[in-house]
Formats: structure tokens, sequence, C-alpha cells
């Protein structure tokens, strides 16, 4: 439901008008020219004291108190606190500060006050009060500046944190603002075992007379429901008790001017600009405006709204915070933290792209032909709609496979110092450009969208050859659409080609424009018409299969499967690139023995595999799987047929999605196949990760002397053999985690004989032999932490997860349990002789009682 903006300003006013506290009548506002609140220090005393002089007239009016802390060692950064709105009022000895009470009452039959602090007079006249502030502010209330209504639950109050020791740094009016920089230290919240911390910190607070602004026009929430804001708390009309909570914005009747810190290199400081004024094309109008910050401000000071580029090339993140009226909503500072991990790791991508690209064997020189079959490709639910962008692709990746041959027969000269620096930096300056128009996005008021890779026109049969001609040339071509949103948590390659749309100007991303439009615009809007969205909550509660971060194709189910794909590649880049030493080799050297001591864990690897490779596809799969690209075609609150039409579209999608990729059977079974070279048992799956690891690192092996090749070969071959076995065992029992319900006629067929495969492979001990026959030792006898290999592969045919709603399906399953256990009981019979179990030796005796206990889950 659509609440009218004109209604909301209504009901706000009423709950500003009809609360307890002062009036909002403004008598005499704060400013340079008329300071009502000034500061000085007192020094005549031993203890320093730092003063406010407060004019009567300000003890007619109310403030807007702003906080906001600096974190102190070892990471200075800061974040904003819930403005408050406050009063004065003096009684005997003391001034109060008191918290209104407007949109906080449910009722107003009873009045009552919020107390905050209680300021000893050290003077008064006829028409001013000095107030010792160091002493009264002895305590700080502390909640969040933004609120997120989708947590649901009751309203968060203040954290209260107890002042020990106070250190005033200045007190300044500046513009309309009377600005306190304060150093504390403070009693935090008390450990498990009750102890209680004291701790530094910087605490920033700013006073000024509140008036709401008469040109801001509020906006309600809708609850996060396909488009998602920032909010401040909820505001409460007396009397009636409603609440309205209202959505954090700009008043973009006036410009909006973010200003970057001085200390933005020079190479980034235009994608910074562009990150800032891509919101410009959003807007359709100019509202935003980038300036450099002013000499001596620093951040969460009044009247800028300011992008801090920190220097902290090991940070992981950047983020933004604002404060706002919280009455309204109205937005009145904001503040990102850009740290320089984004162009240094973009930077260090763009060196290891281009050892990839240019290291690779070329692509078919008919490789527009792959673009023109990936968007034939059937696509299902209206994920998207392929472009026919790809029509001259063949042309511009000719160029790129002609400047590949040259480099390999020029041993990597092809292109100059410069030439590859300005590769490197293009890559690098697109993601600070995406990265900063994301946290710029934030400050408007946008929450994440996770949503976003579901409207990309990338289809993954494409993506390396696309991303390799933006990568080489810098351009996106036309119609070519990376994601919905900037708002989205993007892989690196993504978040580029995003950076990239936005410095080519090629227009607006569909969601953005949705949400600026549902939150800023004068026109109703109808989010239900809006493409899909999904935030922070949506994806905690981790229901929806298509909610993810760092996903980045409009299918999740083919985005899971090409997943897999990169799973092998990245597994193979960083099994080569623990040899790259091999490429610095020098003549005459031997490098043998730091082959040996090269570092590998199968383990790891196995189980990174499993976990971002196999699992997510398995368990879009699940019975219990649901998507919010299709949930979204159905009403909010689903009924009777609702929810039945709601499983049946999820099920069509599955199964059309399954079908594209090769069938259940295929995308199930794939990497337990294993492989059909004459005299080699080992998984499909090795001969894709050793072919990959070749094709990267192909050229520094063949250089290779006799020694060394040994040792190479000896280090990969122990690799192999650990990796596959930990993967078989991991990727087993994710497997019969899976509920299904739906199969193919071939289904039970095909996982019989991976099982069958991988049970049966014959190691090279001889058990025993007779007349009967011989018994050779398994491949695959493999134990770990986790469990037994053939025992986690047996498993596989037991009742279970596997349609148990089809009788049908459970007589399948029941008929190949009975073929494997044929084989086994066959090797059974041979070991026995004719003979009781008692009769064997120990040794034997051994074997067959362990492999009567691997069989017994399927008897």
């Amino acid at each position: 439901m659509i609440i009218k903006k004109s209604a909301l300003a209504l009901l706000l006013s009423a709950a500003i008008l009809f609360s307890c506290g002062k009036k909002e009548t403004v008598l005499v506002p704060l400013s340079e020219s008329n300071a009502i609140i000034t500061g000085s220090i007192d020094k005549s005393s031993e203890k320093t004291s730092y003063h406010l002089s407060f004019k009567r007239e300000a003890l007619e009016q109310l403030f807007l108190m702003t906080m906001a802390e600096i974190e102190g060692a070892p990471t200075p950064t800061g974040s904003a606190w819930a403005p408050k709105i406050v009063f004065f009022e003096i009684k005997g000895n003391s001034m109060f500060m008191f918290e209104s009470l407007d949109g906080k009452l449910s009722t107003n039959t009873i009045q009552t006050r919020a107390l905050l602090a209680e300021f000893p007079i050290v003077s008064q006249t006829f028409d001013s009060v000095t107030v010792d502030f160091k002493t009264g502010m002895n305590h700080l209330f502390y909640k969040r500046s933004m609120y997120s209504s989708e947590s649901g639950g009751d309203v968060p109050s203040d954290i209260v944190f107890k002042v020990t020791n106070s250190f005033i740094h200045k007190v300044e009016i500046r513009g309309n603002y009377l600005f306190i920089d304060q150093f504390v230290r403070l009693d935090g919240q008390a450990d498990e075992e009750g102890n209680i911390p004291n701790l530094s910190t910087e605490i920033k607070y700013t006073f000024s007379t509140y008036k709401k602004n008469d040109n801001f026009e509020p906006r309600a929430t809708n609850g996060q429901q396909r488009v998602g804001y920032f909010e401040t708390y909820p505001v409460l009309t007396p009397g009636s008790g409603a609440s309205i909570t209202p959505i954090m914005k700009f008043d973009i009747s006036k410009p909006v001017t973010y200003y970057y810190t001085r200390n933005v290199p020079e190479t980034f400081k235009q994608a910074v600009i562009d990150g800032v004024l891509y919101w410009n094309r959003v807007f359709g109008k100019e509202v935003m405006k980038a300036e450099m910050l002013p000499e001596g401000i620093s951040v969460h000071e009044p009247g800028y709204n300011i992008v801090q580029w920190l220097e902290w090339d090991t940070a992981g993140f950047a983020y933004a915070n604002m404060m706002g009226d919280p009455l309204t909503g109205e937005t009145l500072q904001s503040h990102v933290y850009m740290t320089s991990v984004f162009g240094l790791g973009g930077y260090a991508r763009a060196v290891r792209l281009f050892k990839k690209y240019l290291g690779e064997r070329p692509l078919p020189t008919d490789a527009g032909n792959i673009g023109v079959k990936g968007f034939t490709n059937a696509q299902v639910c209206n994920y998207h709609d392929h472009q026919s962008f790809m029509k001259d692709i063949g042309a511009v990746l000719a160029k790129i496979e002609k400047l590949d041959q040259e480099n390999k027969e020029q041993k990597n000269v092809a292109l100059t110092d410069e030439e590859k620096e300005i590769i490197f930096n293009r890559y690098a300056q697109d993601y600070v450009r995406q990265v900063v128009a994301h946290e710029v996005g934030h400050t408007l008021g946008l929450r994440h969208n996770f949503a976003g890779s579901l409207t990309t026109t990338i289809d993954p049969s494409i993506f390396e050859t696309v991303s390799k001609v933006y990568f080489m040339t810098g351009k996106l071509l036309p119609g070519m659409i990376p994601s919905a949103t900037v708002m989205d948590y993007t892989p690196s390659m993504i978040s580029s080609m995003i950076g990239a749309f936005i410095r080519q100007g090629q227009g607006t991303l569909v969601y953005d424009k949705q949400a600026i439009d549902f939150g800023y615009s004068d026109e109703e809007v109808d989010p239900d018409t809006f493409v899909p969205f999904c935030t922070d909550g949506h994806k905690g509660k981790g229901i929806f299969h298509d909610c993810k971060i760092w996903d980045q194709f409009s299918n999740p189910i083919d985005a899971a499967w090409d997943d897999v794909r990169l799973m092998i590649e990245s597994t193979a880049y960083k099994l080569a690139l623990s040899f790259d030493f091999l490429s610095k080799k020098t003549a005459g050297q031997d490098l043998s023995a730091k082959i040996k001591k090269v570092n590998l864990d199968p383990r790891k690897d196995a189980t990174a595999f499993v976990t971002d490779g196999i699992k997510p596809l398995f368990e879009m799969l699940d019975s219990k799987a649901q998507f919010i690209a299709i949930r979204n075609e159905f009403p909010a609150n689903l009924g009777m047929f609702d929810a039945r039409n709601y499983a049946e579209a999820i099920e069509n999608f599955k199964q059309l999605s399954v079908k594209h990729l090769g069938g259940m059977d295929n995308v199930l079974f794939s990497t337990f196949k294993m492989s059909s070279q004459v005299d080699v048992e080992q998984l499909v799956l090795i001969d894709q990760i050793t072919a990959k690891m070749n094709v990267y690192f192909g050229n520094y092996f063949k250089d290779l002397t006799d020694l060394e090749r040994a040792a190479l070969e000896k280090k990969i071959t122990e690799y192999f053999g650990y990796f596959e076995r930990e993967y078989l065992i991991q990727a087993a029992q994710t497997l019969a985690k899976v509920n299904l319900n739906q199969s193919s006629e071939t289904f039970v067929n095909s996982l019989l004989a991976r099982v069958e495969q991988i049970v049966f492979a014959k190691g090279s001990e001889l058990i025993t032999t007779n007349e009967l026959g011989s018994v050779q030792s398994h491949l695959y006898d493999y134990k770990n932490e986790q469990g037994d290999l053939r025992g986690s592969m047996i498993a596989l045919l037991k009742d279970g997860g596997f349609l148990k709603e089809s009788p049908s399906f459970q007589r399948k399953l029941a008929h190949a349990r009975a073929d494997l256990l044929k084989r086994h009981n066959a090797e059974e019979s041979i070991l026995l002789n004719g003979g009781a179990i008692d009769d064997l030796s120990d040794q034997l005796y051994d074997w067959l009682v362990i492999e009567k206990k691997r069989f017994s889950p399927i008897k």
C-alpha cells in the first residue's frame, strides 16, 4: 500500500503538535551572527572546566543534538549516532537537558519527561546563564542513526555509557551549528564474566536550532517490500498510538554536495567524482555536486557530506552512514568511508587477470558464434531477456586474440609497460567508481539489493568472452547490463563492469532509477512493478536462493552451475600459482628442492570446491528451495491456491533450468563421473583441473629438467590423490542431504553407475585369489574425520531424500541397492571360498567385516 505523501506530512505534523515537550516556535535561531550558545575554558580552579553560556532566549526553543563517534586505536573510523531533539530548563542551581518526546508517545494523557543531563550553573546574569558542560555531560546515549523495520520486534532503546574522564578539545560556532569535539573515557558494556572495560573514544557533538523543514516532503517506508530504504525510528501519534516510519532521504530542492578528502590519489580522483555524479543520471537532473573538502575540516563536522579516503591497504570494506531529522527522515549529513584497498586490490586483480587472459591459449576463431549461441539458449521464468549486443564481438575478440599471439611470440613484450598500466589502472578505477556509487547510494537512503544480478544481460556461456573484451578494451558492448543496481555485492569483474557502465555514461541501472523514484519523485510509483529486490533482512533468513551476494547471473541455477566451472578454474589457477616461481627460473638453476617444499592443502581446496561449488547448486534443487524472483509474482499473503501455484512455479522453474543444463543426472552426478581414458581410474573432475592448470602455466612447465619434472609430477600426483578423495567424501555427504522431488527416467541408473564406479574401483593390491576368482583392494578405501568415502557413496542408495514420496522411484532405488549388493556378495563368496567367516585369516577377516559394515545401511 502506498501512503500518500500529503497524508504522511499531516500525520507527522500531528505527532509533533500534540506531543509533550517544548513548543517548536523559534525565537532567535543559533548562528554565527547570533551566538546564543558560546563556549569558554575556565582555568581558575585546579580542575579545568569547559563552560557553555546560554542566552535566555536559547531556553525558549528546541535544538537538534547530533553525536558521532570517532573510534580510537587501532582503527580510527567514524560512525553517526541517532540524533535527539532536546531543550533546556533551569531549576535551582542547575540547568537540565531534556529530550523532546515529540513523536515518542502514544498518549499524552499523563505528562512525562526524558532527562538526559544536569549541568551545574557556574554563573548567571539577567540575560545569560553559564554551565559546566564537562561535568554535566557525564553520560552518552547510543543508538544507531538508522533504523531497519524488517527486523521486527520492539524499537531499541538507548545504550547508556558512563563517562569517567573527559577532555574537551574545541567548542566552535560553525555556520548554524555549535560544534563540540570531546575526548572521553567511558565504561563499556560488561562481558559475560561481568568485567566492565574502560574505553577511550572521541565524540563530536553539534547543537542547532530545530525547525522542521517545510520544503521537505516525508515518505513512509513500505517495510522493505520490493524496494529498500534506511529509515528513522517510528514516529508515534498521541491519542491514536499509530506509528509511521519515515524513510531517510535528502531534501533535493537544494543541491546535495559531497566533499571528497584531499588525500584521494590523483589516479582515483575522477573515479570518486564519477561515483558521486552517477546519481544525477538516476535523478534525471543535477542534484549532486562533488567538490574537494576545504582545509581543516574532518569527518562528522557540521555542514559537510564527506567521502573520506582512508589510506588502509589491508582493509576489506567501505561503508557509509548518515544522520537525519528524527521526526521527518530528512538526511542532514552523511559520510562515506572509502578504504584504499579497493584501488590497490582492483589493481592487483587486474595484474592477475592480465596474466590469465594473455597466458591462456587463444579462443576459437569463431568466438563470435559463442556469444550468439549463448543468447539462443532458452531462459525461464522471465529472469532476463538477452539482448543481441554480441553481434560484433567476433571482430573485437579477433583483435585481442591477435594481441595474445603476438604476446606469446614476443615473450610478453607485445604491450609496453605504459600500455599495461593503462589496463590495470582503468580496471581499478572502474572498481572504485562502482564502490563509491554504492556507498553514496546508501547515503541517499538506499538499502542493499542483493537481487541485482537477476536482471543482467550477461549469460554464463559468454561471460569469459565479454569479460576479456571489457578488460582489454575498457568498453562494454552496447546493450550490456552488468546488474540492475550498484547496491548489490558483486564479484570484482562485475563491479568493474558497473564502473565502466558509469564511466561510459550509458544511462542508469533500472533498480537504481526505480528506487530513487520511489523515495524522491513527486509522482506516485507502484513498487509491485519493480525488478526483484532483496536486502540484508531477506538474505539473513536464508529462504531465497537468488537473494545472494557475489552472484552474477540472472538464473541462479545457471549461475550455481557456472560456479562449479569457476571452481575448476580457480582451483587450477591457485594450484598453478603455487609454482609460479618456475616462470622466473634462470639458466642452470635447479628448483627441484623448492618444488618439494611447496605447501599444498588438498583438504582445504576440496572443502572450498564443495562449499562454494556444488553445495549451493544442490541446495537450489532441494524441494524446500525458494526464489524471490518467483515469489514476487504472487501476493504478499499467500492463500491456498496461491501457495499451490507458487510451489508449482518453483518446480517448473527448477525443471526447465535443469533441462537446460543437460538434465538432473548431469547436474547432480557430473562431478562424480570417472575418466574414460584407458588405464586411468580417476574423476573426470581431476582431468579438467589439470588440463586448466596446464593452460595457465604450460609454457613454464615445458622448460623443466627431468629432475624438476619428476619432483613436480610427484607433488601434483600426491595432491590430486588426496584432493579427489576429500572431494568425494564431502560431495557424497552433501548430496545425501538433498531432498529431491523430481528426477528423470535414467536418474537411478546414473546414480547406481556413479556409486558402482567409485565403490568398486580397483586398487593395486591383491586381497585373495582362488578358483572362484580374485578380489583386489579398492582404490577409494579412504577415511577422514568426517567419515568413510566408500561408505558415504553407498549411503546415497539408502531410503531417504530422493523422491521419498514416490513409491515407483523408491522401488527403482531398491533394485539399485540389490544390484550393488550382488557385487559385494560376489566378492564375499570369493573370499569365503565355501567356508565360514571364522575360518578366515585375521587379515581377511578384518577386511571382510569392514566391508560388510560399509554395505549394512542398504541391506
